[in-house]
């Protein structure tokens, strides 16, 4: 069996071919497009999820430390009142000692007066 082709049968199934090939690419580039363009809308959905759920928990951290900040400047400003500092009390209880030895002192002073005046 002997088959001729002239030369624009040739240059036409070539043309062919090519053009199927051609179709083909362009068909599983679109469809690789719209499946990467799928993934890339998905993967920013997630992440604006994502950062969704980070900025809620940063201002609840916020309002948090805003709350431990307040009962700082709160006990800050009861702790004069309500405490007595170390030093203070130290201080506090030699003045009240020297206070009592100088009227003992006293005491002892008047009674030698009244036992010469005797």
């Amino acid at each position: 069996m002997i088959v001729e082709l002239q030369l624009w049968h040739l240059i036409s199934l070539l043309l062919a071919f090519f053009s199927c090939v051609a179709a083909f690419w362009k068909f599983t580039e679109s469809r690789r497009e719209k499946s990467e363009d799928q993934r890339w809308n998905d993967l920013h959905r997630h992440l604006d999820a994502r950062f969704k759920v980070l900025s809620d928990a940063q201002q609840e951290e916020r309002r948090k430390f805003a709350d431990i900040e307040r009962a700082m400047l709160e006990l800050k400003a009861e702790l004069p009142e309500k405490y007595l500092m170390k030093a203070d009390y130290v201080q506090m209880q030699s003045s009240i000692l020297t206070k009592l030895d100088a009227l003992a002192v006293r005491f002892q002073n008047a009674m030698l007066r009244a036992e010469i005046e005797k």
